[in-house]
């Protein structure tokens, strides 16, 4: 035998406070996941902005250094170019009074001063490779020759200079012939 037992005004009133708290719980729940959502969106949202603004700097770090490596052979150009116009003045003078030779010469060699102020100016200095021992950083034998005067691989000509820039990275090699 079943019992069938009806509720009872006090059950049905705790079923409804049930039913209001799981209702409140329930807009609580959908109010927090909401803002989750929103936070989610602008989290979202600002890590596309930083991702542009990155790319951004990129592309602009690219054109200032583009920028910078034009200019700046414009400023060294710009500091040679007294350089050509002692050297055109040289010439110049020679072809139109040949007979002085001694006054060319001491043009071309104020000139070649002139052009090594301005390497060094730029620290871009000479490799001092004769009478010294070879060293492959820095110069590259083309030759080796018998000379009983000096050490084996000591360098005895120096065919084409060599330079550094800033003191310690080669610009261009020296071209020596070597002793055996």
């Amino acid at each position: 035998m079943t019992t069938d037992k009806k509720p009872s005004k006090e059950d049905k009133k705790k079923d409804v406070k049930d039913d209001s708290l799981s209702t409140e719980h329930i807009e609580k729940l959908k109010e927090d996941f909401e803002k989750l959502k929103s936070s989610e969106t602008e989290w979202k949202t600002n890590c596309l902005r930083a991702c542009a603004d990155m790319e951004n700097l990129k592309k602009r770090t690219r054109l200032d250094i583009e920028k910078s490596e034009k200019y700046a052979l414009g400023k060294f150009v710009e500091m040679l170019l007294p350089v050509l116009d002692s050297f055109e003045r040289a010439l110049s003078s020679y072809q139109k009074d040949s007979s002085n030779f001694d006054a060319f010469m001491a043009g071309i060699e104020l000139t070649h001063k002139e052009f090594l102020d301005v390497l060094k100016s730029k620290e871009i200095t000479p490799i001092d490779s004769l009478n010294n021992p070879f060293n492959p950083n820095f110069q590259k034998a083309i030759q080796e020759i018998e000379d009983a005067s000096v050490p084996p691989q000591t360098v005895v000509q120096e065919i084409q200079k060599g330079y550094l820039i800033g003191g310690d990275r080669v610009l261009r090699e020296a071209l020596v012939i070597v002793s055996k």
